[in-house]
Formats: structure tokens, sequence, C-alpha cells
């Protein structure tokens, strides 16, 4: 005997998020790559950026 059970939903729930942007010999586009991130719909304080240039050093944001 199968049954369907329900699952309740929190619609109101935003989880965080990580954005992680690698910049390899581009680092003069890392602005564009920042901007973009600065215009994404989400709340900021759910948002953290992480930046890695070169793969020598890492940013947080």
């Amino acid at each position: 005997m199968n049954k369907t059970q329900s699952i309740k939903v929190d619609e109101t729930y935003t989880p965080e998020m990580t954005v992680i942007i690698s910049i390899y010999r581009e680092a003069g586009f890392i602005w564009i790559r920042l901007n973009g991130v600065s215009e994404l719909d989400y709340p900021k304080d759910k948002l953290e950026v992480i930046v890695n240039l070169l793969s020598k050093w890492t940013i947080s944001l």
C-alpha cells in the first residue's frame, strides 16, 4: 500500500550562497564580474563572494 506524504516547504526561506570568481590573467575584468554579482536579486546578507586571483591570493568580500 503506497501512501502519498505531503512535504511542507517554507517559501520564505532563503539559503546562504557563495559565489566564487576565479581570475587568471584577467585582473582588469574583476570589476565587471563583481558588478554582475552586485546586480543579483538576492539578499546581500545571505551572499558571500570569494575572488580567487591567479590561485595565489584569495580575497573574501
